[in-house]
């Protein structure tokens, strides 16, 4: 954290993260996502809940699991659900039931996957762009590292294939009014391209690496 400057958040906006995962029988599942969970303990900007919401019934034998279900034992901002039917699809099937359950309470929402990182100040940097930014703002973003670039970073663009879900926060109201209905493997790029253009000139980006796909 040395030499990191903070930035003025205006209000204290609360930030939604719903996180799609399986953590199947792979203990790098479980592994992944509690990097995932640590890296917004880790967050400079507190105010945030994260719901995880597990694609389909969790076998409960399996010890990652049964970690899993307690992830609010340790860290109350965090609370697990299982859906009632596994549907693969890369998550999405989910993300709306995250949006709905999300947008109830909170004035921003991160959409992500559970072997995702975020640097300490993701949430902070993001939401000052997008609090203080002239004529408003509905979605914000950064730059980002991707393992599809062989880790390399990865300057972005508002739009399918310059941009990754995790990779932005939305304002609430413009993720209800955008519903996350494509499920194939460019689904998430449809929904950005739907989220950008909704969003017209309130988009702002931070030109910092802060968040990295897996």
């Amino acid at each position: 954290m040395r030499y990191w400057k903070g930035k003025k958040v205006v209000g204290e906006p609360r930030v939604g993260v719903g996180v799609a995962s399986y953590l199947g029988a792979d203990p790098r599942r479980w592994a992944s996502l509690k990097c995932l969970v640590a890296s917004f303990e880790a967050q400079t900007y507190k105010n945030w809940r994260m719901l995880v919401v597990h694609d389909g019934p969790a076998p409960h034998d399996n010890e990652a699991l049964r970690n899993a279900d307690r992830l609010g034992d340790w860290e109350p901002r965090v609370t697990f659900h299982e859906t009632a039917e596994r549907k693969q699809k890369f998550g999405h099937p989910h993300r709306q039931f995250a949006v709905d359950r999300l947008a109830k309470d909170c004035d921003w929402l991160l959409l992500t996957n559970d072997d995702n990182y975020y640097c300490p100040v993701f949430l902070e940097w993001l939401l000052a762009q997008a609090t203080t930014a002239r004529g408003g703002c509905l979605l914000a973003y950064c730059d980002m590292i991707h393992s599809h670039k062989l880790w390399q970073p990865f300057h972005t663009k508002p739009k399918y294939k310059h941009l990754d879900l995790g990779g932005f926060i939305v304002h609430s109201s413009l993720a209800g009014a955008v519903p996350f209905d494509k499920h194939s493997f460019a689904g998430d790029g449809d929904w950005i391209n739907r989220l950008a253009a909704r969003a017209g000139k309130k988009v702002q980006k931070v030109a910092a690496t802060l968040f990295v796909h897996n």
